[in-house]
């Protein structure tokens, strides 16, 4: 019996606020059933002669008589049931049609779980605040189980909902509460039009007696500006007729300083080798940044001595750089970090680098002596333990012979003509992203340039064709003055610019290759394969930079020792050659770095490696897997096939360790450091109003906030029915009083 006043119960609870005081008002309309029947029972019969008579008559009037008496009586049962309605609190809408059918209402809950939720104010965040704003959510509904479902889609995961259409009651809430208690935001960026999407889409097919969209953010300003079509998208719900609440889940802007850069020279460095890094401080406050550090993490060893950064003015970045040295070979990574603040997620940065012992450069001297190839050698690696760098001398003859794979970059000094199987490898590794540098000379043969290494119809390992012999450059003088080289604004000459660097006007040039008549410098700029960096006083080009597949080539028209110039004898050359061969080195492998949320994606040989994979993320979780099999075509038309891999759980900041294993089972690592957007650290919030002129005024849209919940009761308040039941009540019993009278017996008096 108790479960079935319990189940009664929970079935009114749509209907009224105390369901429970309902049952026994109801209980009463027994009362005037009773006195009704009584009535009838307090008559004795009695027969009489005019008893016929009377029976007759009766008879005639019976179904009036009977009519009359049940309507009154409905009446009076009627106004016993609004007097225990309107102590129950009626709640009445015409939706509750909808419910007897057995439709519910329905709360779709959208949740920003986004980088910068992890907004940070005193014990909370904005993230802590939007979980908050769901508990009570199905807390408010709990009190009138059965009415309602929920559906919480978190923005990370638009098309996987956390919670799909369960009843809304007091298990949800318990259960809920304990899956919301592990549940922590992403560190990501996310798209806010996709989950409002997902949303849409998953209120349209529902069949509910209402909807309403509850989007749990924080607002930011630069999401609003960078999305127009937010506006729409939001104007989508009212035209499907579905309320929308926008939640924020922060009110007030915090100070936020960020890490948006971390970068060196990782491709020259080299064991014992200082390597001069730069990071990039951004200052996302209203108010200048003082006492800045940056704390250096290598290899998981914090560094003794933090980086003082200067004072950081509002809105603006500030880079600072440093040396690291790394006394071993191989594998390592370098974490920087700021101290704490409201958003701690882009407080720091990740890097990684394969060290070799030293880095390899080949100089290739058409000259038996070598002399240019060797003053070369001195301004790379006079201290190698300062440049890490290791230059080897060799002959023309060494390319036919030997891999050059290892090789940083490669150098060619007054060479004549090659053969066609030096000239094959030589392309084969530029191809691939090696650095090559020309510098003519003497040996240096035209003819063999023009016709066979110019190519009409695809890039060439020389940019441009030669005259057929050189030219002098007469010295400066009143009718030609000036320093011999002009520069552009290349990075490589960087350091040139300006007064501070006063070497290269001592430079002289003596002699040159002039590039064949029929090019032109409009010619160049109109290909726009070939780049112009230095100029002579005549105006003459005299060093270029073109591309030869994914490498770079730097090619100068005079010589690199002081056979043709003196620039060998100046301070500048040593300079311009660590640059030259730092900007040429060839990346033997690339030194990855992604966004968090990026998919780790591998293609790699089928013939090489096996199908196993593992995958250590930087919280030290293993994931092994197995990568598919994708069919390729192969070069010689038959088929083929390499093993890939997609590995999405990135979601982490930090260093992912990818292992590979040969058919051997023999291990090979690559490092991938993730690091958080930069977009993400912008706390500056969008005003109220500019969100409400974003989305204009409707009925069906309401702006509300994490520190004042009142709207989830005022939903239950607008909807009861106490004034309806009242006018009803005063109404009902005019009219049964009105009916008692005139259906009753009077007698008249003499006097009437």
């Amino acid at each position: 019996m108790g479960g079935f006043f319990s189940g009664l119960t929970s079935f009114l609870s749509p209907f009224f606020m105390n369901p429970a005081v309902f049952l026994p008002g109801a209980a009463l309309i027994s009362a005037p059933i009773i006195i009704h029947l009584l009535n009838r029972l307090r008559f004795r019969k009695v027969r009489f002669a005019a008893m016929a008579f009377l029976l007759q008559s009766q008879k005639q009037n019976k179904r009036r008589i009977l009519f009359e008496q049940l309507l009154l009586l409905l009446l009076r049962i009627l106004i016993v049931l609004l007097i225990a309605s309107l102590i129950a609190r009626l709640m009445f809408s015409p939706n509750q049609l909808a419910l007897l059918r057995g439709e519910k209402s329905h709360q779709l809950v959208l949740l920003d779980n986004s980088a910068s939720m992890q907004d940070r104010w005193g014990e909370t965040t904005a993230f802590d605040e939007g979980k908050k704003i769901i508990l009570k959510l199905v807390e408010e509904g709990s009190q009138r189980p059965g009415t309602q479902k929920l559906t919480v889609i978190l923005l990370s995961e638009p098309d996987r909902p956390f919670i799909l259409g369960e009843d809304i009651n007091e298990q949800l809430l318990i259960k809920l509460a304990e899956d919301l208690e592990t549940l922590e935001p992403s560190s990501r960026a996310l798209n806010l039009i996709d989950g409002l999407q997902a949303s849409l889409d998953r209120l349209n097919d529902l069949k509910a007696v209402s909807r309403t969209a509850n989007i749990i953010t924080d607002f930011r300003e630069s999401d609003w500006n960078t999305q127009p079509a937010l506006k729409e998208m939001v104007k989508s719900f009212e035209e499907a007729d579905i309320a929308v609440n926008l939640v924020r889940s922060v009110t007030e802007r915090h100070q936020n300083l960020s890490l948006v850069g971390l970068s060196g020279d990782l491709q020259t460095a080299a064991v014992n080798v200082p390597l001069r890094l730069t990071a990039q401080v951004r200052n996302h406050s209203q108010t200048k940044a003082d006492g800045v550090r940056l704390t250096v993490i290598q290899d998981g060893k914090k560094l003794p001595v933090a980086v003082p950064v200067a004072g950081v003015e509002a809105g603006e970045t500030v880079a600072k750089s440093f040396d690291v040295v790394f006394a071993t070979p191989g594998r390592h990574q370098l974490e920087v970090l700021l101290d704490s603040d409201a958003l701690d997620q882009d407080n720091s940065r990740f890097l990684t680098l394969n060290l070799k012992a030293t880095n390899p450069v080949l100089l290739i001297d058409g000259d038996q002596e070598a002399k240019a190839a060797a003053v070369v050698a001195d301004a790379l690696a006079a201290d190698p333990t300062l440049t890490g760098i290791a230059p080897l001398i060799q002959s023309p003859d060494y390319l036919r012979r030997n891999s050059l794979e290892n090789f940083r970059c490669i150098y060619l000094i007054n060479v004549g003509a090659l053969p066609a199987d030096a000239i094959v490898p030589l392309e084969n590794y530029v191809a691939s992203g090696g650095g090559l540098a020309w510098f003519v000379g003497e040996l240096t043969d035209p003819r063999f340039i023009n016709d066979t290494l110019i190519r009409e119809d695809e890039n060439s390992l020389f940019p441009v064709p030669l005259a057929p012999t050189w030219s002098d450059l007469p010295r400066a003088s009143e009718f030609s003055p000036g320093p011999d080289l002009e520069f552009t604004d290349h990075p490589l000459f960087t350091i040139f610019q300006g007064e501070e660097n006063p070497f290269v006007a001592a430079v002289h040039v003596d002699r040159f290759f002039p590039v064949a008549e029929e090019v032109t410098e409009a010619g160049l700029r109109e290909e726009g394969r070939v780049q112009t960096l230095v100029t002579l006083r005549n105006d003459a080009p005299i060093m270029f930079e073109h591309s030869f597949g994914q490498g770079k080539i730097i090619t100068t028209l005079t010589s690199a020792g002081n056979a043709w110039n003196d620039w060998s004898t100046n301070p500048s050359f040593v300079i311009f050659q660590l640059e030259l061969q730092k900007y040429l080195a060839k990346r033997y492998e690339k030194q990855h770095s992604e966004e968090v949320g990026t998919p780790i994606e591998l293609a790699v040989d089928a013939a090489r490696y096996s199908q196993e994979l593992e995958i250590i993320s930087p919280n030290e979780q293993t994931a092994q897997l197995q990568m598919t099999r994708e069919e390729v075509d192969a070069d010689d038309d038959s088929e083929d096939f390499v093993w890939k891999a997609n590995f999405t759980d990135t979601n982490d900041a930090g260093v992912y360790r990818v292992t590979l294993f040969d058919n051997d089972q023999l291990p090979e690592e690559r490092w991938i450091a993730y690091n958080p957007p930069v977009t993400e650290s912008s706390l500056k919030l969008l005003s109220k109003d500019d969100l409400e002129d974003r989305v204009g005024q409707s009925d069906q849209i309401a702006i509300q906030s994490y520190d004042d919940l009142s709207w989830l009761q005022q939903a239950d308040a607008q909807q009861e029915a106490r004034m309806s039941v009242l006018a009803a009540l005063f109404l009902i019993m005019m009219f049964e009083q009105f009916l008692a009278y005139r259906l009753s017996y009077h007698t008249r008096t003499s006097g009437a």
